[in-house]
């Protein structure tokens, strides 16, 4: 009976811990982002594989974006069974089936097909909301040529659905803010992120790892470039 209370009380007690922590992160780490003068061009780079039910979605949210839209190019590089070509060619500007890629291969065929100075990687089930590109271009600079936002899980009515989503908040919130405190730097988070395309090409870009985004983080700190936290995209 005694740990089901301890239990019990942990539960109730962890959803206002993280929340506090959240807000005390924010308000003591939060970054102050350089604005843009001029919006340059920028290329949306998505590798699919089996986005049939959510690929319209994600390209709809991109397309929905405050940025120009003649400054947006979006390249879908997709190895997939199902209909995800099909449906990103009604929105994406450029679709290029690629069966055999791992999703690093894709993302280096969106990148040699590029063409823009900076490019924006996304995940075929990601929504971005309207100042999310805008904002993260506006992280970018010649001390962080890297910008990296928030993620988060999709909402739900169901409590496991929100606990997790809380979760994922504070984790994710709380790991960025006190590397941008104290390594002066973040990790790409695979998705959600810009890079000025010629800083990618000058690393090698994406190499055919588990975790293509943890290696580039990896790559970025050796070679001494930062990775700015923008946690308002």
């Amino acid at each position: 009976m005694i740990i089901e209370i301890i239990l019990l009380g942990i539960f109730v007690l962890y959803v206002p811990i993280n929340y506090l922590v959240m807000l005390l992160s924010s308000l003591t780490f939060k970054p102050k982002i350089p604005q843009a003068k001029g919006l340059p061009k920028v290329s949306v780079i998505i590798a699919t594989k089996n986005e049939e039910n959510a690929i319209e979605a994600t390209l709809r949210a991109v397309r929905r974006s405050n940025y120009p839209k003649d400054k947006l190019e979006i390249i879908v590089v997709d190895s997939s069974t199902d209909n995800t070509a099909k449906i990103a060619k009604k929105h994406a500007d450029k679709v290029i089936v690629d069966r055999k890629s791992s999703k690093a291969a894709a993302l280096n065929i969106g990148v040699r097909a590029s063409k823009s100075d900076i490019l924006y990687f996304l995940d075929g089930d990601s929504v971005v909301e309207r100042n999310t590109i805008r904002t993260l271009v506006s992280g970018l600079s010649a001390d962080y040529p890297v910008s990296t936002g928030m993620l988060l899980m999709r909402r739900g009515k169901a409590l496991s659905l929100k606990i997790s989503r809380i979760q994922n908040v504070f984790l994710f919130f709380l790991i960025q803010a006190w590397l941008s405190r104290f390594a002066k730097t973040n990790f790409v988070a695979g998705r959600n992120y810009a890079i000025y395309k010629a800083e990618l090409l000058k690393l090698g870009v994406f190499q055919d790892v588990v975790s293509e985004d943890i290696n580039l983080s990896v790559r970025l700190y050796k070679g001494k470039k930062m990775a700015r936290y923008v946690p308002e995209a």
